[in-house]
């Protein structure tokens, strides 16, 4: 094992890697979750591996319990990029070929019926007091209906603001196009 806690043979070449990315302005965040996935994949299934062949992308490609075809294709993304930095680096691998990954497949979002909007809103509209939460059912049927009507979601923990005065929610941090939402 490396002393970043890959195990796998691809150890060394991951963190070169993820080196590389950072050094040209990437996240270092998402190439760890993705890589540390595939290093503890190969460390399981192919801990003799010398190089990522084309057994190893075969068998990485294979749809992992319970996993949309979403995440398959990001975490093929990921693998491709990989393979791509260490051919160009002069490191034999498996080299992908273009068209094979697929292309992200848009989310359907589910839309709720009139009666299950009727049955969610009259459920918060009679939330019970509670002794642990003294304003609960005072607060959550404006925070339901706000999420609801106006499309907000909860902010991270650390970008929360007191409301103003006057009552007025104000947002502080907004997401973009690029963060995540669409």
């Amino acid at each position: 094992m490396s002393g970043t806690g890959y195990a796998s043979n691809f150890a060394a070449y991951i963190e070169k890697y993820i080196q590389f990315k950072c050094s040209i302005g990437y996240s270092e965040s998402s190439y760890r979750r993705r890589m540390g996935q595939f290093d503890r994949f190969c460390a399981q299934n192919f801990p003799d591996a010398e190089t990522v062949s084309e057994e190893v992308v075969l068998a990485w490609y294979r749809l992992q319990g319970g996993e949309s075809e979403n995440n398959r294709t990001q975490r093929m993304v990921a693998l491709k990029s990989l393979l791509d930095y260490l051919n160009a680096s002069g490191i034999g691998a498996y080299a992908i070929p273009e068209g094979c990954i697929g292309k992200l497949k848009p989310y359907m979002p589910y839309l709720y019926s009139a009666k299950e909007l009727e049955c969610f809103f009259h459920g918060a509209d009679t939330l019970p007091a509670s002794p642990l939460s003294k304003q609960r059912h005072l607060i959550a049927p404006v925070v339901f209906r706000m999420h609801f009507c106006c499309g907000l979601r909860p902010p991270p923990e650390n970008s929360r603001t007191a409301p103003q005065g006057g009552g007025t929610c104000r947002a502080v941090h907004k997401k973009s196009v690029s963060q995540g939402i669409s």
